[in-house]
């Protein structure tokens, strides 16, 4: 995953964002409604800033394109006084919000592609908007967010592959 995470930020395309999305759809780890990055938080909570580092490189390679992950793990450098990490986990998470605006416009007929349901909130957070209703829907078969903002724009999600995986781990 990490080489084709790296081969996405050389090229920046969605061809490679895509193939590093899949690589990690198709992992035996992968968990899209984990919550691998509690435990850093409660180390962060603790002030307890290099156990906190090693927690987040712990579980980094599952997170690789979550931009909360690389803000997370920017935090942790900053607190460490690595302003280099920091500013190259900024750019990371970045780069990562980058690739998923890329899946698609946002819209029903094209909504943005999600590896972690927790990657809408990422997204709405890096565009500005606030949500003031999600709902849960179904566009062409296609199971999507359908997130309201207060600016009374939409942002359409879908998350096919979370579900797919929900579907596959605990059944119908």
């Amino acid at each position: 995953m990490l080489e084709l995470f790296i081969e996405y930020l050389k090229s920046q395309t969605s061809e490679a964002f895509l193939k590093a999305r899949q690589a990690i759809i198709d992992s035996p780890n992968y968990d899209p409604y984990g919550m691998p990055l509690e435990p850093v938080e409660q180390l962060l909570e603790q002030e307890r800033w290099t156990d906190a580092q090693e927690a987040i490189y712990a579980v980094m390679e599952e997170l690789i394109l979550s931009p909360r992950a690389h803000l997370c793990a920017g935090y942790i450098a900053e607190q460490l006084g690595d302003d280099k990490a920091a500013e190259m986990e900024r750019m990371l998470a970045a780069a990562c919000v980058d690739g998923i605006l890329g899946t698609g416009e946002g819209t029903q007929e094209k909504p943005y592609l999600v590896t972690r349901v927790d990657e809408e909130y990422d997204v709405m957070q890096y565009l500005g908007k606030q949500m003031t209703q999600q709902s849960l829907t179904e566009s062409g078969g296609v199971p999507m967010d359908r997130i309201q903002c207060s600016d009374g724009s939409d942002l359409w999600f879908d998350i096919s592959a979370p579900l797919n995986k929900q579907k596959e781990t605990y059944g119908e």
